[in-house]
């Protein structure tokens, strides 16, 4: 069946960063793979755009709330297709035919007494759009998280009957039936419903800006509640389309999500669904926090690194490279043009750029162009670990560095057998070996574009057009254990990293 990955769907009360697009790559790389591997995939991304941080947002710029949220939705759009995701579904929560399936669904949770009329009273953090519990409370009565002061709100809502779904819940994660990654992650999941759930609010009453309750249009429905259903009604909501024609087939096999909002799709979502009688997810992994040069990320302090900044120094796929290898996605980690600048040329310009121009340079001087033909197999056991770390890891910094440093070896093995040397040779064996030795690497080469073709789409196709293929006529099964390119006359390509500019 279709293999379906989801983002969450960003709050446009900012505009993109890292942060955002790191979770983004991620699910794009994903996809990638698999269609690599010839599977049919659906990767969904888009933004959430009700909420009352949203109206004083636009409020404060002067504009109606519609058009606030389409400007900074556009942005999102704009970024994903300036980095090359290649995502198959935008989705928007303003979009009408969301807004009737969120409505629907909730009336069916109503009717079927899934959801009564009550009072929640609580402590309430605008800034995350939540009420908080008491472990999330920081000294006099703050956000752990914004370090602001929360707001005790005690008002009518409609609430969902969470508290039913505590045994079914821990049951499902306890025996992975819903996956949670990483470990750390699901272990504190199951603690927090251990301590005991209780109903939670659906609906606010104080905030218009929001889809209105079917049943009762003085209330609007609470944003995370609708911004959890955008991955069920991209399935099925009626009149809902998207650009290449294609739907999900629900459910998500994978869920992409910031650690600030595991507790809403480890325990409100899936509960949800056993509701509705829906099926669950298959797996939630959850990312960490990013931190500038040590200091948290944030606007207050103006040190978000924003894409457009990457791409203008590193280009696209250098800045695809560099947002997954650093730090293990899953992982908290410390992010700095510093570093990047360091990465980008001990990896990308000097192992990447540098094989491949040896190669390339080799095959052209010692063979005019000609690779020469033989029985030559590489990367095998390669494959098969790169392959684990993104199937089984979803460990992306681990697949580069398992393919950077098979490079190192190739180095290694070209110093060896200094086919410099042996191109002075007279002797037939040595132009023999000279020809196994070129052959050699020719794959190596081929094999570099394979893999590096999930996360640096550009430099796989300029890599695999030296050898007059593309990705797409790519056999991802026959890696490692045949030749590719014997008795190919390579097509000379231009470097693949320029030199970084000087600040």
């Amino acid at each position: 069946r279709m293999k379906f990955v989801t983002t969450p769907i960003y709050y446009v009360n900012d505009t993109p960063h890292i942060g955002h697009a790191v979770t983004t790559l991620a699910a794009d790389v994903w996809a990638r793979y698999w269609r690599l591997r010839h599977n049919s995939v659906f990767m969904l991304t888009g933004t959430d755009e009700h909420g009352a941080k949203i109206a004083e947002a636009a409020d404060k710029n002067g504009q109606e709330p519609l058009d606030f949220v389409t400007g900074i939705s556009t942005q999102f759009r704009q970024t994903w297709n300036a980095i090359n995701i290649a995502y198959d579904g935008f989705i928007r929560t303003t979009d009408p035919s969301h807004e009737a399936y969120v409505q629907r669904f909730l009336q069916r949770l109503y009717d079927a007494g899934h959801i009564y009329k009550g009072e929640y009273r609580g402590w309430y953090c605008v800034g995350c759009e939540e009420f908080k519990t008491e472990s999330d409370i920081g000294p006099d009565n703050t956000c752990l998280i914004h370090l602001k002061p929360l707001v005790e709100v005690a008002e009518e809502s409609y609430l969902f009957k969470l508290s039913q779904y505590q045994d079914k819940l821990l049951h499902l994660l306890e025996t992975d039936e819903l996956v949670i990654r990483p470990i750390e992650r699901k272990n504190e999941v199951i603690s927090f419903i251990k301590q005991g759930l209780r109903d939670v609010a659906i609906s606010r009453k104080s905030v218009p800006w929001g889809i209105p309750v079917p049943w009762d249009t003085t209330h609007t429905i609470y944003v995370w509640i609708d911004a959890l259903l955008n991955y069920l009604s991209a399935a099925e909501a009626d009149g809902l389309t998207f650009e290449n024609g294609k739907r999900p087939e629900f459910p998500p096999t994978l869920q992409l999500i910031g650690k600030d909002i595991l507790r809403f799709h480890a325990i409100i979502w899936p509960a949800m669904l056993l509701a509705a009688d829906k099926p669950l997810p298959r797996e939630l992994f959850v990312h960490g926090y990013f931190t500038i040069a040590g200091q948290k990320m944030s606007k207050s302090l103006g040190n978000a690194i924003r894409p457009a900044e990457m791409i203008e120094r590193y280009g696209v796929d250098g800045t695809r490279y560099l947002l997954l290898a650093i730090v293990p996605f899953g992982a908290d980690g410390d992010l700095s043009m510093e570093r990047f600048d360091a990465v980008c040329t001990s990896e990308l310009a000097n192992s990447i750029g540098n094989h491949v121009n040896r190669v390339q340079s080799m095959l052209q001087r010692y063979r005019n162009g000609v690779v020469p033909v033989g029985e030559i197999t590489v990367w095998g056991t390669v494959v098969s670990h790169y392959a684990r770390a993104i199937e089984q890891e979803l460990n992306y910094a681990h697949a580069l560095r398992i393919v950077i440093d098979y490079l190192g070896e190739w180095a290694a093995y070209i110093q060896k057998n200094e086919p410099w040397t042996l191109a002075k040779s007279e002797q037939a064996e040595d132009q023999a070996r000279l020809d196994k030795v070129l052959a050699t690497l020719a794959e190596t080469v081929y094999a570099l574009g394979v893999l590096l073709a999930p996360f640096m789409p550009d430099t796989s196709a300029k890599i695999l057009s030296l050898f007059g293929t593309s990705v797409e006529q790519v056999d991802y099964g026959t890696l490692g254990t045949s030749n590719h390119t014997g008795g190919i006359t390579i097509q000379p390509i231009e470097p693949l990293f320029p030199r970084l500019p000087e600040e």
